[in-house]
C-alpha cells in the first residue's frame, strides 16, 4: 500500500509556460499545469511463468490496481476545474476511489546475461490484460503492455565495456476505459525508472509510448568508474482534446556516473542528472542499471 502526495499534469503532451517570480529573493520556478493531489493506492501484481523453450516463457497472472482516498486539492467546482474531474466525469469514473482488476496473459523471452547489468541479449514482454467488471473493476477494459531492451556491443568484443542499451515499452486501451491514476505515466513503469529528465507523473496518457538510448562506457581502467549519456522520447495520447498517440513528444537527456558495487554480480551504484522540456530536471539515485 501506498500513500502518496503527488502532482498530476493532464494527459497527453502538454507543457505551459513556466512563471518565474522571487520568494525571499530567491527565484522560485513554478509550472502552471501541476495540479496536486493525495491518493493512496493498492497495488497487487503477480504472475506465474513456464518455460517454453530456451529463452521462451509463457504465463497468466493477476493484477490490481486499487486508488482511493483521492484528494482532487486544486478541484473548487465550479469556479476551477481540475483534468482529474473532466476525465472521470465524461469517462463515468468517481472522483473519490476505483479499481481495475483483471487477468492477464503473459509472454516473455529473456536472453540477457545478466539481469542486473546485462552486456549482451534481449528482454521482451508482451502481456495482454483483461479487466472485467466482475473481478471488481470500476469499469471493464482491456490493455495491451509491450517492453522491448537489448544492449549492442560498441566495443572490443572480449572488454565489452562499450554497451548502447536501447529500451522501449509502452500500453494501449484495446477496449473499455481505464480510471484516470490507472493510465499509464512517466516512472509509473514496474521499477519506477522511466522519465529521467521529469518528475514522476509528468506525462500521462490512456495510450503511451516510451523510448529511451544509453551509451554506456568505462571511465577508470579497473572498472570501478563508469559513465552513461543517455536520450529520452514519450508520446502520451488524450481523447478529451483528441490527442492522438505519436501527435508530440517530450525529450529527456542527460548524464550519469557509474560506481562499482559488486565485481562479481556487475553491480553499480548510479547517478543521474536529466534534463527534459519547459526547464525541467532532476538528480536520480538507482542501485543497479535503469534498465
Amino acid at each position: 500500500m501506498l500513500l502518496f502526495s503527488q502532482p498530476t499534469y493532464g494527459l497527453g503532451i502538454k507543457f505551459g509556460q513556466r512563471e518565474d517570480f522571487n520568494l525571499n529573493g530567491a527565484p522560485v520556478k513554478t509550472d502552471p499545469d501541476e495540479q496536486p493531489m493525495r491518493f493512496n493506492y493498492i497495488r497487487f501484481y503477480e504472475n506465474i511463468y513456464r518455460q517454453l523453450k530456451g529463452a521462451w516463457y509463457a504465463g497468466i497472472g493477476f493484477n490490481i490496481d486499487h486508488h482511493y482516498a483521492i484528494n482532487d486539492q486544486l478541484l473548487d467546482t465550479p469556479t476551477n476545474f481540475t483534468s482529474h474531474y473532466d476525465y472521470s466525469n465524461k469517462k463515468g469514473f468517481s472522483l473519490k476511489k476505483y479499481t481495475t482488476s483483471g487477468i492477464t496473459f503473459n509472454l516473455l523471452y529473456d536472453s540477457r546475461d545478466n539481469a542486473v547489468n546485462p552486456l549482451k541479449g534481449h528482454f521482451a514482454q508482451l502481456t495482454f490484460r483483461e479487466n472485467p467488471k466482475f473481478l471488481g473493476s470500476s469499469q471493464a477494459g482491456s490493455t495491451i503492455y509491450y517492453e522491448y531492451r537489448t544492449y549492442l556491443n560498441l566495443g572490443d568484443k572480449k572488454q565489452l565495456k562499450h554497451i548502447l542499451a536501447l529500451w522501449s515499452w509502452g500500453q494501449l486501451i484495446t477496449s473499455g476505459k481505464l480510471p484516470y491514476l490507472a493510465t499509464p505515466a512517466i516512472g509509473w513503469d514496474m521499477y519506477n525508472r522511466s522519465g529521467r529528465g521529469y518528475i514522476q507523473g509528468r506525462i500521462r496518457g490512456e495510450n503511451f509510448a516510451y523510448n529511451e538510448a544509453e551509451y554506456r562506457f568505462p571511465i577508470s581502467k579497473n572498472g570501478l568508474l563508469g559513465g552513461v549519456a543517455f536520450l529520452n522520447a514519450t508520446t502520451a495520447s488524450n481523447s478529451i482534446i483528441n490527442q492522438p498517440i505519436g501527435n508530440a513528444f517530450a525529450l529527456g537527456y542527460g548524464m550519469g556516473l557509474r560506481v562499482k558495487m559488486s565485481k562479481q554480480t556487475n553491480t553499480n551504484i548510479s547517478i543521474d542528472y536529466g534534463r527534459g522540456r519547459n526547464g525541467s530536471g532532476g538528480v536520480y539515485f538507482n542501485l543497479q542499471e535503469t534498465f
